[in-house]
């Protein structure tokens, strides 16, 4: 009895460990996301310069956000304008998107997503190694030492017309 209380002590203890510190890389993120749009202009001529539409943040891949997309965009607004988050299933579904969050996709899906994000003012934002020599506008990755760092791909994002 001892012995499975030990145990279940442990579990108890590192388990809620391990989802807090992976909620806490993703809050980082998202937070970072919206420090990004700040530093980042879309032209003139394109749907972001309509006042009346929201900011479309889109996630296409496995999402790692559990809700707090939802929780921080309800109060914040990207641009002056209220945020809709949406989770994509298909490319096809990128069409009206501002800022697309790219998450664990495979390099021929990457390679689908930036075929048609190449040239259109959609910041796109990974987190997977290589994504930013690929095409991916910023790329989050974790450091030697664990924190959050992030590359720019400078080049790709003034294909697609984006400002930074």
């Amino acid at each position: 009895m001892l012995k499975t209380g030990k145990i279940l002590l442990l579990c108890i203890i590192l388990f809620p460990a391990t989802i807090f510190g992976q909620n806490i890389e993703y809050q980082v993120k998202v937070n970072f996301i919206e420090k990004f749009t700040r530093f980042v202009e879309w032209p003139s001529d394109s749907t972001f310069a309509d006042t009346t539409k929201p900011f479309v943040l889109s996630v296409i891949g496995e999402s790692p956000f559990d809700g707090l997309l939802e929780e921080i965009y309800s109060e914040i607004k990207i641009k002056n304008k209220k945020v809709e988050i949406r989770y994509l299933d298909e490319i096809d579904e990128i069409k009206g998107t501002h800022l697309l969050f790219i998450s664990n996709v495979d390099e021929n899906r990457l390679r689908e997503i930036l075929s048609i994000t190449k040239y259109k003012p959609i910041l796109t934002v990974g987190e997977s190694d290589g994504f930013a020599q690929e095409g991916v506008h910023i790329n989050f990755y974790i450091s030697k030492e664990g924190t959050i760092k992030f590359e720019i791909n400078e080049k790709a994002a003034k294909k697609a017309k984006l400002h930074m």
